[in-house]
Parts: structure tokens; sequence; C-alpha cells
């Protein structure tokens, strides 16, 4: 994520704003206090995620300094990821447009926080823990008492 105070966010409108609609966060501050954030929307977040995963490894570190971390514009990396996204299709799953505005809302309440990598593919695929009474939050229970003790 880009920081900016408002005189730079003011000078440089259009490349935070580019940053904004590739996927990443523009964190403004007044000194040393946070005064906003531009956030992306969960789409833009997605395509980023899925556009650092097929970058060479040198570059995707960059870009994840930029878009992610505490990183300073870049126009080079920026013209990389652009390039590569404009190349993908969109890939939010059919029906999951509620799920991603959701997502969007909870994010910009600070409620939650943009995942830093997709899901592995088989992530739904793979086998679920086995629980020993049937109920999570029991055994969950369970295992913090017995680890008190």
């Amino acid at each position: 994520m880009a920081v900016a105070t408002p005189a730079e966010l003011s000078e440089h409108t259009a490349e935070y704003l580019e940053l904004v609609e590739l996927g990443g966060r523009v964190t403004i501050r007044r000194g040393d206090e946070i005064v906003g954030e531009l956030v992306p929307t969960p789409q833009a977040t997605h395509r980023l995620l899925e556009m650092l995963a097929e970058l060479p490894a040198q570059e995707a570190e960059a870009a994840q300094a930029l878009f992610l971390g505490e990183g300073a514009i870049d126009q080079g990396i920026m013209d990389k990821v652009k390039e590569k996204r404009e190349h993908a299709e969109p890939s939010i799953p059919k029906g999951q447009e509620a799920i991603y505005a959701h997502t969007a809302k909870l994010i910009a309440e600070g409620k939650a926080r943009p995942p830093l990598a997709p899901l592995p593919d088989d992530f739904f695929t793979q086998p679920r823990s086995k629980v020993k009474d049937g109920s999570v939050l029991e055994d969950l229970l369970a295992a913090r008492r017995e680890a008190r003790y």
C-alpha cells in the first residue's frame, strides 16, 4: 500500500487512483496520523492477487510491496501488472458477486482485511478434520480445557 500526504495525493491523483484501480491501497497521512484510506474493490484485489501469482518472483516481491506492503509508487511495476491484467479475463465466479461486495464492505469498515494470497485451488476439496463429538466448538473447548491443566 502506498502512503501519501494530502498534498502528494492532490499533486499525483491520477497515479494513486491507478494504483487503487489495479488493486492496491493508499493510506493518507497527515504527519504521523492516518486520516484515511483509498481501498480497491474486492474484484480489483482478487485480480491483483492473480496477477502477482503470474509475475516472476523478483517482480512479484516488488509488486507485493507496492500494492500490499509499504512501497513507493513504481510506474514500471504498475505497468507490468496493468499489462497482465488487460490480457486476463475477470475471474469472479458466477453467483459470488454478493460475497465480494459484502467482503468489500467489511474491509471498508475496518472489520476485515483483504487476503494476502488466494486460496489454493484444491482448498474446498481437501478432506476435513475429524471432530470427536461432532461439534467443532465442543472439540475446540475441550482442547482448550485439556491444554490448561
